[in-house]
Parts: C-alpha cells; sequence; structure tokens
C-alpha cells in the first residue's frame, strides 16, 4: 500500500436511501414498503488480510449506529453524520484515528458530507486535530456558503462552531506509522531533510486511491 504525500482520509462513503418511490412503466410501488437502507463503504486500496474482520466489524456498529439515529430522530444528515463518526472512530479505517500519514508523518484530513434535497455539501481537506472530520463538513454545510474550506480556515470555523479537538497522538496509530516508514524505505527517503524531500524526484510521481 502506497502513502501519497499529502494522503487523502478516507475515509468512508456513506451513502444513505431514505422514503424513496420507485415507479417501473405504469405501475408504483407504495412508499410504505420501502424501508430506509444505509449503505457503508469503508475505503479503498489494498486491504491487508489481517485487516478484514476489523473492517467488516467496524462497517457493521457504522450501520448499526447511523440506522439508529434514523429511527430515532428521523434525520437522514444525523444518520450519515453518526455512521461516519464510528468509522472516524475506528483505527481499522483510513479515516480520523488511523488516517494515513503525509510524507513528513502527520495526519491532513479530508472529508464531506452532502444532502440530496436541497443539494448542499460541506467539504473540507488538510485539516488535522479533530476527532471527526465529518463534523466539521457539517459546519461547512450549515454554517457557510461555501462548498470548499481546507487547511487553516477550515480549522478556524471548526473550532468555532466548537468539534472535537484532539492531540495529533490520538490520530496515528502504529499501522500508520509502519505504513509511512514502508514507503519511506521503499522510496530511499528515510535519510533525507524536510527541505530535500521535496527535491526528490519521486515526489509528483505516485499515485494513490482516496475517497
Amino acid at each position: 500500500m502506497k502513502t501519497s504525500l499529502h494522503f487523502v482520509t478516507i475515509c468512508s462513503i456513506l451513502l444513505l436511501i431514505s422514503n424513496i418511490t420507485l415507479t417501473c412503466k405504469t405501475k408504483q410501488i407504495d412508499q410504505k414498503e420501502v424501508a430506509p437502507l444505509i449503505l457503508i463503504h469503508g475505503g479503498a486500496g489494498t486491504i491487508p488480510t489481517e485487516m478484514n474482520e476489523l473492517k467488516y466489524i467496524g462497517m457493521k456498529a457504522a450501520v448499526r449506529a447511523g440506522y439508529k439515529v434514523l429511527e430515532e430522530s428521523g434525520s437522514v444528515l444525523d444518520a450519515v453524520e453518526k455512521a461516519v463518526k464510528v468509522l472516524e472512530d475506528d483505527p481499522a479505517f483510513n479515516a480520523g484515528r488511523g488516517s494515513k500519514l503525509n510524507i513528513f508523518g502527520h495526519v491532513e484530513m479530508d472529508s464531506s458530507i452532502m444532502e440530496g434535497a436541497t443539494m448542499k455539501a460541506g467539504p473540507v481537506a488538510s485539516i488535522g486535530g479533530f476527532r471527526h472530520p465529518v463534523a466539521a463538513a457539517r459546519v461547512v454545510m450549515d454554517n457557510s456558503s461555501h462548498v470548499l474550506v481546507v487547511g487553516e480556515g477550515a480549522e478556524r470555523l471548526a473550532r468555532k462552531f466548537e468539534v472535537e479537538e484532539v492531540e495529533e497522538d490520538w490520530l496515528i496509530t502504529n499501522y500508520s506509522r509502519h505504513l509511512l516508514e514502508e514507503y519511506l524505505k521503499q522510496h530511499n527517503l528515510t535519510h533525507l531533510e524536510q527541505e530535500e524531500v521535496w527535491s526528490s524526484p519521486i515526489i509528483g510521481q505516485q499515485s494513490g486511491t482516496g475517497t
């Protein structure tokens, strides 16, 4: 698995479909026959065999948490946010705690949340120090006119609306450190200072997949 210069968190894509009316030719299916559905995607890339069960358990927990919120409040957005928060707290996923590290060993997280009825969206990118990046994304959607806020500006906005902060060490796992160490060894970057890393020909040549 490769660690890119600026990792993309991800996390997880969560799609929630609720209250759907389906039409097939002239026959309509009654809304009451269609139950709400939560689908979880736990990330992309190569998954080590030993992580399969942990990811499966984590995705089930996220589905259950989101569905519980949906049953209790009926809020699709709250259910989506809750499900993603469960993934962000689970170190088995590249989201929140367990995020891949950038090439200098720091956590930079991206997240987004969208609402289909009004087409509102709230993405953030390259933020650090927050337990739940999806909560920062929700702040952007609910409290600004922006469609993307990045870096320091996104962090300041998240703090203004009291999104929970954590120390960077809490977000970093032994596995994410291991992935970075392997990447640096593979590309012979372990001996370089930060400025030397930027001038390395390997920078900008690596491809990656993020969600």
